[in-house]
């Protein structure tokens, strides 16, 4: 099994949205066993309700705009209203289209992670941590998942994250201790796992 790596909520949305070749390559790597991929399973959670959420706020910026714009098209004396209309129609449909296709590629990668990663159940075990699990308790809790994971294996680990939140005093602190690094690019994660791989023939 090769080195351990951690990601977390935006690995999840960013693969799901596309964003960075990179992160596909790494999800490569867990799936041929060159490194070992962890999830903290509330970050499943958190992409979830996020998604769920950003949908909900856009169908409700869309609904009123629906019955205006077909309003707006029944004009019989301006052909350039009609046009209007017709467009416009056809932009909400292909944002309504779109939104749900974000959907489902969101639980494609989530039944592509459940296959690869290690899930972490949540850790709470810590009073140290409660203000942060009063200013962002996804934060708080994902950091000391990972870190009592990492602790007990007792190797130093990856956390990919490019959430500035995890900069905070006290989860920067809880990470450093547990031997966690965190790396903000999934390019450089991949750089570090080449940089650290033995050659052919030898071992790490």
């Amino acid at each position: 099994m090769g080195r351990r790596v951690y990601v977390e909520t935006n690995f999840i949305i960013a693969v799901a949205n596309g964003e960075h070749e990179a992160n596909d390559k790494i999800l490569d790597a867990a799936q041929d066993a060159s490194i070992d991929l962890a999830l903290p399973q509330i970050c499943i959670d958190e992409a979830l309700s996020a998604s769920i959420k950003d949908r909900a706020r856009m169908q409700t910026f869309l609904a009123p705009l629906r019955p205006e714009v077909r309003e707006y098209g029944r004009s019989r004396q301006s052909p350039t209203s009609r046009a209007a209309s017709s467009r416009l129609q056809s932009a909400i449909l292909a944002i309504d289209k779109a939104d749900g296709e974000r959907l489902r590629r969101l639980k494609t990668t989530l039944s592509r992670l459940v296959k690869l990663a290690k899930l972490l159940p949540a850790s709470l075990s810590d009073i140290a941590i409660q203000d942060e699990l009063l200013r962002d308790p996804y934060d708080a809790i994902i950091a000391k998942t990972v870190a009592d994971e990492n602790k007990a294996l007792g190797c130093e680990s990856l956390f990919l994250t490019g959430n500035d939140d995890f900069d905070s005093e006290s989860l920067r602190t809880l990470l450093v201790d547990s031997k966690v690094r965190r790396v903000h690019h999934p390019e450089k994660v991949l750089a570090m796992l080449r940089s650290t791989a033995p050659e052919a023939g030898g071992s790490e």
